[in-house]
């Protein structure tokens, strides 16, 4: 053998060990103390619901603990926080999910195995935590069979608890968003007809007096003592002219009563004995000036 294909051989030889040698890297990595992977999904598409729109987090400590949570919402509802759900799982199940990692190499999957051509779906992402940082991989709908083998399988193990807080959040969400949506005040007629709409209604505030000047709540020195307040409801053009309309035939011996209703539910009745000629309407009357106020307010939390 010549001189020249002895060195070609020994460089070959040489490359082959050190590419044999490079294979072992994963075996170098220190997965993180405490939480060393996590599961993250979120539905994607024009079918998902407002109170869907959100990110599903597990997290998995080298102890057991499975830390579940839900963050970037498209619109978290509920006044309270978001919630979380904490469950343990075996030693066992623990190692297992750890020899996966290392079976499939996650430490060096391609950052996005999804599928490029689709819109709809479940986003999925694991996240691995190493001594050095971490490493993110996933996309939408994957389907590479070593990243949904570890990812199934933890899935499988943290099911029930996942369906469990899911759907938790799905009842505070619906909650929330129909009070939400039945928060208004409208008015009704005796036979609980619509005749004002929520939209219909401008504002709610007090006035007093013979001439119902509008209230002043920091300049109650101003107001004469024994006099009557007023809730009053400013209409839109539309509400007044529709109750001007329904009014026509109003007077002291003719008077008609309609509901005021506040968020879906009865609130009160009041009286009308002369047409509405105005954009204004009295609907709650108080020789307490703290009574009418706290009556306004609430109103126009609910009409806002």
């Amino acid at each position: 053998m010549s001189i020249k294909k002895r060195t070609l051989y020994f460089l070959s030889v040489c490359c082959l060990i050190m590419s044999l040698a490079g294979c072992g890297k994963k075996e170098e990595t220190t997965l993180a103390d405490g939480v060393f992977l996590m599961l993250s999904s979120t539905a994607k598409g024009d079918a998902v619901e407002t109170y869907e729109m959100y990110t599903l987090h597990a997290e998995i400590s080298d102890n057991g603990n499975v830390r579940i949570y839900a963050d970037n919402f498209n619109r978290w509802v509920p006044s309270d926080p978001c919630p979380e759900e904490n469950i343990q799982l075996s030693m066992d199940t623990i190692q297992q999910i750890k020899d996966i990692i290392d079976d499939i190499d996650l430490y060096h999957m391609r950052r996005n195995i999804g599928s490029r051509d689709l819109k709809d779906g479940e986003y999925k992402e694991l996240t691995l935590y190493t001594a050095v940082g971490e490493h993110v991989s996933g996309g939408l709908n994957p389907s590479n069979r070593e990243f949904l083998k570890l990812y199934e399988y933890v899935e499988d193990q943290i099911r029930e608890a996942e369906y469990r807080y899911r759907s938790k959040l799905a009842e505070m969400q619906k909650k929330a968003i129909s009070m939400e949506q039945n928060r208004n005040v409208y008015i009704t007629d005796m036979q609980d007809v619509t005749v004002v709409a929520g939209d219909y209604i401008n504002d709610v505030y007090v006035t007093y007096g013979i001439k119902h000047t509008r209230y002043d709540e920091t300049a109650t020195t101003d107001v004469p003592e024994q006099v009557n307040y007023y809730v009053t409801v400013l209409l839109a053009d539309a509400g007044a002219e529709t109750l001007r309309v329904d009014t026509q035939g109003c007077a002291a011996d003719n008077a008609m009563y309609y509901k005021v209703y506040q968020d879906s539910a009865y609130a009160f009745t009041f009286c009308v004995q002369e047409p509405v000629m105005t954009d204004e309407i009295y609907v709650y009357e108080t020789v307490d000036a703290d009574d009418a106020v706290a009556k306004a307010k609430e109103l126009r939390d609910s009409l806002y």
